[in-house]
This record gives C-alpha cells, sequence and structure tokens, in this order.
C-alpha cells in the first residue's frame, strides 16, 4: 500500500513514541486463546464444544489411554519395558511439544513462519537422526541425556526472552538431537534377546506419546499456559523420564 509523505510523517511521529511503550504480545494472558477455541467451537455447534468446554475431558482421557497402554505392555513384557515404554513415551510428548513450540517462538521473533516451516521441520527431523546414528554406536547415558535435554529446553525458554535467531536454530538441532538419541539407548539397553519385543514396546509408545503431546500442546498447554510456561512444563517432563530410567527401564522383567 502506498502513503503520500505526509501521511508517512504523520504515523511516524504520532508512533514512534508510543511504539517504545506497547508490550509485545509474548502469551501474558494465554487463557485468552483458551477461550476463542471454545467459543469458536460454540458458534460453529460441533460435538468439540461438548468435548473441550470442562477444559479436563482431553487430559483424562489420555491419561486413561496411557495408563492402559503401560499396563499392557506390563502385563505383556514385564516391568523393565513398561519403564522402558514410559521413558519413550515421555520423550515424544517433549518432543512434539518442543517443536510445535519453538514455530511459535520463531513466529513471535520475526512475524511470520509460514515459509520456515518446511526448514523448521526438516532441520528437527535431522537432528533426531543425527541423535539416533550418534547414539547408536556412543551409548550415552540416558540420564545425561535427559539432563542435557532439561538444559537444552532450559536455553528455549531463555531464548524466548533474548530472541537470538542463531541460538534458535542451534536449539532446534540440539534439542531434536537428545531426543533422538533416547530410542536406541533404550533399545540397546534392553538386550538382544528382546529386540523384537523392545522395538514394538518403544516405536509404539514414541508415536503415542508424540500423538498425546501434539493434542496437549495445541489444545490445552499452549491455550492454559502459554509458550513460556509450555517449554517449563517440557523441562519438568524430563525428570519422571529419569526416574523411569533409574526405576529399571531395560530389559524383560516379570
Amino acid at each position: 500500500m502506498f502513503f503520500e509523505k505526509s501521511q508517512l510523517l504523520y504515523f511516524e511521529h504520532e508512533m514512534r513514541g508510543r511504539a517504545r511503550s506497547a508490550e509485545e504480545n509474548r502469551d501474558l494472558r494465554p487463557g485468552t486463546y483458551w477461550k476463542n477455541i471454545v467459543l469458536a467451537a460454540f458458534r460453529e455447534q460441533s460435538a468439540l464444544y461438548g468435548l473441550i468446554r470442562g477444559g479436563f475431558v482431553i487430559p483424562v482421557i489420555i491419561l486413561l489411554l496411557s495408563a492402559a497402554a503401560a499396563w499392557d505392555v506390563r502385563k505383556r513384557y514385564g516391568r523393565g519395558l513398561m519403564m522402558s515404554g514410559i521413558v519413550i513415551y515421555l520423550t515424544g510428548l517433549i518432543s512434539i511439544t518442543a517443536m510445535l513450540v519453538m514455530i511459535l517462538v520463531y513466529q513471535n521473533a520475526n512475524g511470520i513462519v509460514y515459509y520456515r516451516i518446511s526448514l523448521i521441520n526438516a532441520l528437527f527431523m535431522l537432528g533426531l537422526s543425527l541423535g539416533a546414528y550418534v547414539s547408536g554406536r556412543r551409548q550415552p547415558g540416558l540420564h545425561t541425556v535427559m539432563l542435557g535435554l532439561s538444559l537444552s529446553l532450559g536455553l528455549v525458554l531463555a531464548n524466548t526472552l533474548i530472541a537470538l535467531d542463531t541460538l534458535f536454530w542451534v536449539l532446534l538441532v540440539a534439542v531434536a538431537f537428545l531426543c533422538g538419541a533416547v530410542f536406541p539407548a533404550l533399545f540397546i539397553r534392553s538386550g538382544e534377546s528382546a529386540g523384537l519385543a523392545s522395538a514394538s514396546v518403544l516405536d509404539s509408545m514414541d508415536h503415542f506419546g508424540a500423538i498425546a503431546g501434539s493434542l496437549l500442546t495445541v489444545t490445552l498447554f499452549l491455550p492454559f499456559l502459554g509458550i513460556q510456561w509450555t517449554i517449563a512444563l517440557a523441562i519438568m517432563l524430563c525428570a519422571p523420564a529419569a526416574l523411569a530410567v533409574r526405576a529399571g527401564a531395560g530389559k524383560l522383567q516379570k
């Protein structure tokens, strides 16, 4: 759109001082997003409105399904693989949450994200692949991986405040790298005798965690908590994953 010079001068004169005092939209009132989701569902008279208006139905359903999945693995393969399933489930949840949040972090910092979504996704997948490749050969300790993941997510949280573009891309690959390192580390830990069972449990629970994470992030975490508290929640989820490792993730045991 073209403006007369006088209009541009007027806009610059009026807005320059006000722009310095204006607050950026950094999810200061994230609950508003949830209200917009519910309102849109109500206007459409969709079945979704009856499901989400209470705000607790989706997490309860996911919690029940997750508990059922863990119980089924425990019954079929024993406590060790159940703990492995819990670790990879939480990792899948954390990884998809981190990627979705980082898309929004990029958008907040740069104003537009559409033409970068493919690049963000490609770099995240590259990080996952590199993490799996290195982990399969170096066999890092799972507690070390979880510590590194929590620290990397902490830097992502810090970067929402300082908004360094180069750091964003480095952290995107780093978080994906550490998430990708978990699967082979758990698989190797389970032992050769449990190869087929371990691969089946880890693959299914990884996907299940990613599905749960994507649903919760879009419908609950971001609308209720906002970007920064969603990242903080992902950091906190590293703790139960580390506890599950200590509780005996790995070999088949009844």
